[in-house]
């Protein structure tokens, strides 16, 4: 009878929930000080460290008024909506040809979590500032 092989990490910890435990893991790929909410879904990869939370994100074009991003006020897109954090990156897209001619939302995959999808970056179209 062949053997499976088990890989593995020692992880802490935190809370119990019937036969389930939540363990904590490094947040990896994310701005500093960004917020998940309980129920979004990340990538549990191995890292040379250890284990880790990647996010998983969609690109959603769009035009992003420029003062809900100064003021990172609620976006609504493709008629859901999303909320950008403090962390949340803004930058330009680069200008390469065949681009999109809108705004690129990344939204972190929700999952189950309650609200509005967490925008982790946003990349401006250079024409439109």
């Amino acid at each position: 009878m062949a053997r499976d092989e088990e890989n593995g990490h020692v992880v802490t910890v935190v809370s119990q929930e019937g036969q389930n435990v939540l363990v904590a893991v490094p947040m990896i790929g994310f701005p500093p000080g960004f917020q998940l909410p309980p129920g979004a879904r990340v990538v549990l990869v191995s890292t040379p460290s250890g284990p880790g939370a990647k996010p998983i994100a969609q690109a959603m074009p769009g035009r992003v008024p420029s003062d809900a991003l100064e003021r990172r006020e609620t976006l609504n897109l493709e008629g859901r909506q999303q909320v950008l954090q403090d962390a949340t990156v803004i930058g330009e897209q680069p200008s390469v040809e065949g681009a999109p001619e809108e705004d690129i939302v990344w939204v972190v995959d929700p999952g189950d979590a309650e609200g509005p999808e967490q925008v982790i970056a946003v990349r401006v179209h250079p024409e439109r500032r």
